[in-house]
């Protein structure tokens, strides 16, 4: 039995959670396997099997041209604009945009949005993976009629993207591994190092221990290509900023914040945000923001001993929330990186009220250090009922917050992270780049009550 801190029998809490959503929430797909089916069993080892729990499933119910940045403190008289939006937010507006702004955006001041067009081929048929492909449309289902976005179809980019912020190893394991699955296999790794790295296993199903830090993000015949897809998406965007586009949004899946250099898991094989942090390096300094639920580990690692890319954190306590071995606020760099990494951990138990203190503490960060560019890992799993967290973030706080990094007036690259509520993940998403937008153009929404 898998048991958590306060002696919660995970399995049952899964159990709990789908008969208490079940005539409202998807039917769950079957649940994850920790083995090939050629792989010996866990039993004939005399160890009883563990059910897996991705990122710590829950019980219970669920201007940067003027070289002058600001941090706007919303409801406070030395911001006015932010003060005039959020008795609106509080009201429970939908937020949307009259219908004379809206037929009125130019559209050189639109969002340009890249969406994947590949990422279906990459369905994990399994119970308890909730990322699944419906995501996608969720989101789009919102976004579409606002009329805020400038589509933007994805292209391709070489491979050697990936390799500058990724070890060569590692993105061979995963092209070989992929290649090599059959069709409709998952890949789960069951066998890990921790003793002796050094002569890894000839079969490339028991090697994936080596490179993943979790039991449930599997390699599959689609993944690699759903993965790189992902990255050309986040490529097409920096692109787009870097022709002079103010917001760009690539919509991709699978997420990509908690591969790191040598490793990938959380769902993750490649980071498609560090890969378009690093492309956008070459042309100013860059600040990552990840808002995520769950840390972000991945570019942690990857630009922890760097000064050009100052990474920073918002998320759940690493010592109940997954990944578990990163995410502390004293990892705060090496080396000429020291001072450029932050970590900011809340607690498990988070309104809006108490999330926005933190918020302005991270974009402090971010103006102080003045970036030419900011690239934003934009988690949605922190809004209350995601089976993934525990805050309790509403529809109005997400417009909130997006209009709070809107008006730092930076340059921003948004990648889509986590986020699984089918009940709410569309309208977070449309909430928050709503307040993006408005908080970047200082232009405030005319929305309706609904």
């Amino acid at each position: 039995m898998t048991r958590g801190r306060d002696g919660v029998d995970f399995a049952a809490g899964q159990r709990a959670r789908a008969t208490a959503h079940k005539e409202s929430e998807p039917t769950p797909p079957k649940q994850l396997r920790l083995r090939r089916p050629d792989a010996p069993s866990l039993s004939d080892t005399g160890m009883q099997p563990k059910t897996p729990r991705p990122f710590g499933l829950r019980l219970g119910p669920a201007s940067a041209a003027s070289g002058r940045l600001t941090v706007p403190d919303p409801g406070t008289a030395s911001s006015p604009f932010l003060a005039s939006i959020r008795p609106e937010a509080q009201r429970g507006s939908r937020g949307i945009l009259s219908e004379a702004l809206r037929r009125s955006v130019p559209l050189d001041e639109r969002i340009v949005l890249v969406v994947t067009d590949q990422h279906a081929m990459h369905h994990v048929r399994e119970r308890g993976y909730v990322e699944s492909p419906a995501r996608i449309a969720w989101i789009m289902k919102e976004l579409g009629p606002t009329g805020l976005f400038l589509p933007v179809p994805p292209r391709s980019y070489p491979e050697k993207h990936i390799r500058d912020v990724h070890a060569s190893d590692l993105v061979e394991y995963i092209k070989k591994a992929c290649k090599n699955a059959g069709s409709g296999e998952s890949i789960y790794p069951y066998v890990f190092p921790i003793r002796n790295a050094a002569r890894p296993p000839r079969d490339l199903a028991v090697r994936a221990g080596y490179y993943c830090v979790d039991t449930f993000t599997p390699l599959n015949a689609n993944a690699y290509r759903a993965a790189k897809r992902a990255v050309d998406c986040a490529m097409t965007a920096a692109e787009q900023i870097l022709r002079g586009h103010r917001i760009a949004y690539a919509l991709v899946r699978p997420p990509g914040h908690h591969a790191e250099r040598r490793t990938f898991g959380g769902f993750c094989y490649f980071n498609s945000a560090a890969v378009a942090a690093q492309h956008l390096s070459h042309h100013g300094k860059v600040a990552m923001l990840d808002i995520d639920y769950h840390h972000g580990n991945g570019q942690q690692d990857i630009f922890y001993e760097r000064s050009d890319v100052m990474t920073i954190s918002v998320h759940a306590d690493p010592r109940v929330a997954y990944p578990h071995f990163t995410g502390f606020s004293d990892e705060r760099g090496a080396g000429p990186g020291e001072g450029y990494n932050v970590n900011l951990p809340l607690p498990d138990d988070v309104d809006g009220e108490r999330y926005r203190e933190t918020l302005r503490r991270a974009l402090l960060h971010v103006s102080r250090f003045r970036p030419a560019f900011l690239v934003l890992a934009l988690g949605l799993d922190t809004a209350k009922g995601d089976p993934t967290g525990s805050w309790r973030l509403r529809a109005a706080d997400f417009e909130i917050h997006g209009t709070m990094i809107g008006s730092l007036r930076i340059p921003t690259l948004v990648t889509q992270e986590g986020g699984y509520s089918s009940r709410s993940l569309g309208t977070v998403a449309r909430r928050f780049f709503q307040g993006l937008w408005a908080g970047y153009h200082q232009r405030r929404w005319e929305g309706h009550s609904g």
